[in-house]
């Protein structure tokens, strides 16, 4: 049985006064109760003001959101933000710098009991790997730490639904890799659900349960991070979220695509393709065999860890990338002969 949605939004758009076109158009989706859905997309397509309006920060031009079945936007209804029972984490901690850590848990706490504030600023410090920190200030912390801070401040109200405003991106690599899986469990352990605004796609898959891409005020799509990968609904999606390579191709009728460096067998089933288009090819579909006579000359060669990324450049100077666990190793300088397996291999039109 389906968790009951907790949220939904219905053709929700908004305009920015004095703009002729909408920041926001028709953005519709159901949150249920206990997910964690990314909003995944580039900067200014939109992320950040569609959860200012699920905070209730700002009034949509048209459509209405609903929290647990009651309007708290649109229809003739407005329901403010701080009766919305909602927690938002911002991207700059927002935490207050002349209050201890104990201070900033308290602020949301100010309706319980003394010693309801302290079990709970107890609570949420043991969530986010914290306790003994009661007494240092901001300025005392790491990043990190600042982060997990606002993170449990957030929680100790315990809210409905969590709001997460591209919360990593000040942090450096390693902190943010070690914060985005804390987050998660975070959530999973408290049943929280959550609403995660990021521009970094592994981040979103990393941490949600469905991602929503929006590309110029529109939902793309919206699926399990398998699905957007697997099955990407459009040319901006696959752009965004495959780190593929595009190569032109024209299909022919013996059952493969023309390109430049071979023939590309169809994948099943077969695309709906009769004129030329542009084929996304994951990095990992790519395969390298040595060949003087090869088509392709390997640019660069870099370690990731488990597997090498090859630079390739194609006789039309495009450039190609392939992610293999290849031994020997293959010189930089060297030709090759690529082949693609077709599993995975999506086509666009050329001109969408």
């Amino acid at each position: 049985m389906s968790a009951p949605d907790l949220l939904h939004l219905d053709q929700i758009s908004y305009r920015f006064p004095r703009q002729s076109q909408g920041t926001l158009t028709d953005i519709s989706f159901c949150l249920p109760a206990g997910e964690i859905l990314g909003l995944l997309g580039a900067s200014g397509c939109g992320k950040t003001t569609l959860l200012r309006l699920i905070a209730g920060f700002m009034a949509p031009t048209s459509g209405t959101i609903r929290l647990e079945d009651h309007i708290v936007a649109g229809a003739g209804q407005w329901v403010p933000p701080e009766a919305r029972h909602l927690g938002m984490v911002f991207q700059d901690y927002a935490l207050f710098p002349h209050l201890n850590v104990r201070r900033n848990l308290e602020f949301g706490l100010r309706k319980s009991s003394p010693s309801q504030r302290t079990e709970r600023v107890r609570q949420v410090l043991a969530l986010v790997q914290l306790t003994g920190y009661e007494a240092r200030y901001p300025h005392q912390l790491s990043g990190g730490q600042q982060q997990r801070v606002a993170l449990a401040r957030a929680l100790a109200p315990q809210p409905r639904l969590l709001l997460l405003d591209e919360p990593l991106s000040n942090l450096d690599t390693q902190v943010r890799q070690q914060l985005r899986l804390e987050i998660r469990r975070i959530l999973k352990t408290t049943g929280t659900s959550g609403i995660f605004v990021t521009h970094d796609q592994e981040e979103a898959f990393a941490v949600c349960d469905r991602v929503a891409v929006l590309h110029r005020g529109k939902i793309e799509q919206i699926g399990t991070p398998a699905e957007l990968y697997q099955s990407p609904a459009s040319r901006v999606v696959a752009q965004l979220v495959t780190q593929g390579n595009w190569l032109p191709a024209t299909p022919q009728g013996d059952g493969v695509w023309h390109t430049e460096i071979g023939p590309i067998p169809y994948p099943a089933p077969r695309p709906d393709l009769t004129r030329d288009c542009e084929l996304m090819i994951p990095q990992e579909n790519v395969i390298l065999e040595p060949d003087e006579q090869g088509e392709a000359v390997i640019q660069d060669r870099q370690f990731l860890g488990r597997e090498y990324r090859y630079c390739l450049s194609t006789p039309s100077g495009r450039e190609l990338h392939a992610r293999v666990r290849q031994e020997p190793l293959l010189p930089v300088g060297s030709r090759v002969r690529l082949r693609v397996k077709p599993q995975g291999v999506q086509a666009f039109p050329s001109n969408p």
